[in-house]
């Protein structure tokens, strides 16, 4: 078995919740983990279609099956993608979920954060450092490279401001393009996934316990009482969005300015759909 639909990104614009939703319908099927990175990372490309396929053996009756990896749009890093994807799946149907491109920026380093991935790179080293979170706002780049093989109605694309806004009219028109009864309602369809604000992250000290050899085990042992007390000297609460370097800032809109243009004229929205000088 074979998925028949992918949903390719981006990374930090909703995707968790939009593929959970999608899962909730009795005639669609989502992969458990939902990104599998397949066709994003040679590592897991060799383990082979077997691993792959074994991802959907609980399918039953679904007709609209597939998974969610939002490394396959982010071209910078994993530039096989879409040329594999088609490939392998040519008759694919593609979801591509977008959001303010510099907004998915501030997710994307407060997802890093918590995932404790350089959990002690402020934002401008990790702009400066990771060139997959500029690359995955650049929306019409990534939509260009399979857009070189996939016809424009194999391709639908989210806006996650629609999604926050309503996400039973959203849920519908993908419910739609994949072939499936649009009219079903998802229980919750409001409820959030995969939030990074309110979440916690490791402090200097916190990182450095963690590389001490046995340490996680030992925390496991404590008391709940004393993990919370210890707790706070560890790590902090992400209770905001990073700040801007008025450089990195000013790099950021030049960059993305003229991509975002052609996405929002290209896909029918507004030319102030996304208000960048305002940030």
């Amino acid at each position: 078995m074979r998925p028949n639909y992918l949903v390719i990104g981006a990374q930090n614009c909703g995707t968790t919740s939009l593929c959970a939703n999608l899962g909730k319908h009795p005639d669609v099927f989502m992969t458990n983990p939902k990104e599998l990175h397949f066709f994003s990372d040679p590592k897991v490309f060799a383990r082979g279609w077997g691993w792959y396929e074994e991802h959907f053996k609980t399918v039953t009756t679904e007709t609209a099956i597939g998974e969610g990896s939002t490394t396959y749009s982010r071209n910078v890093y994993q530039p096989d993608a879409p040329d594999l994807i088609y490939r392998h799946l040519p008759n694919v149907r593609l979801i591509y979920m977008v959001r303010h491109p510099l907004r998915r920026m501030e997710t994307h380093w407060l997802h890093r954060r918590r995932l404790r991935r350089n959990p002690l790179w402020d934002f401008e080293r990790t702009y400066r450092e990771v060139p997959w979170m500029l690359d995955a706002s650049l929306f019409w780049r990534q939509i260009s490279l399979y857009r070189e093989n996939f016809p424009d109605d194999r391709i639908h694309v989210v806006f996650f401001e629609d999604y926050v806004k309503d996400p039973d009219m959203v849920l519908a028109d993908c419910f739609a393009f994949l072939g499936v009864d649009e009219t079903f309602v998802i229980p919750d369809s409001r409820e959030a996934q995969n939030r990074s604000l309110g979440r916690r992250a490791d402090k200097g000290s916190g990182r450095a316990l963690r590389q001490v050899p046995g340490s996680l085990s030992l925390w496991k042992k404590l008391p709940p009482s004393l993990r919370a007390a210890i707790q706070p000297f560890l790590t902090f609460r992400l209770e905001k969005k990073p700040e801007w370097p008025e450089a990195i800032r000013a790099h950021a809109i030049e960059k993305v300015t003229p991509d975002m243009e052609k996405f929002l004229a290209f896909y029918g929205k507004p030319a102030d759909y996304w208000t960048i000088g305002e940030l």
